[in-house]
């Protein structure tokens, strides 16, 4: 190994950035676990409220919300991301798919002031995905 030595200098919405950038590069080798991991790591660096983000959006859903508490449905949408993050009395295995980890990623993407290239070619090919096309 040759990591550099010098100390690495940066902005919280820098420090995301690379995080979302690294999200998408383990979710194009199938890493989806490391992808959530880092995603939610992204979205959590976050201080401030940005408005009409997508987890407001689906936190906000009435059709979900006429079927689960607030809580419930907040857990149900972060349910991977808890799971790799903290500890559980479930033992056996878990399914991770890759529609979890992209939607974790631009959960994340959605608080950003500024989209990189890689991250906007993510963009691109998540709503093709969503879209079905």
């Amino acid at each position: 190994m040759n990591p550099p030595e010098q100390p690495l200098t940066l902005t919280r919405e820098q420090a995301a950035t690379r995080q979302i950038e690294a999200a998408i590069a383990a979710l194009e080798y199938g890493g989806f676990d490391v992808a959530i991991t880092l995603a939610g790591a992204a979205e959590g660096m976050f201080d401030f409220r940005k408005e009409d983000t997508i987890f407001d959006g689906l936190v906000a859903s009435e059709r979900a919300l006429a079927r689960f508490s607030r809580k419930e449905w907040i857990a149900l949408l972060n349910w991977e991301l808890t799971w790799l993050k903290h500890s559980s009395d479930r033992t056996e295995p878990v399914t991770i798919e890759l529609d979890a980890a992209a939607f974790m990623i631009a959960r994340a993407a959605s608080k950003l002031t500024k989209w990189t290239p890689p991250i906007e070619e993510f963009r691109v090919w998540f709503v093709k995905r969503v879209n079905g096309t």
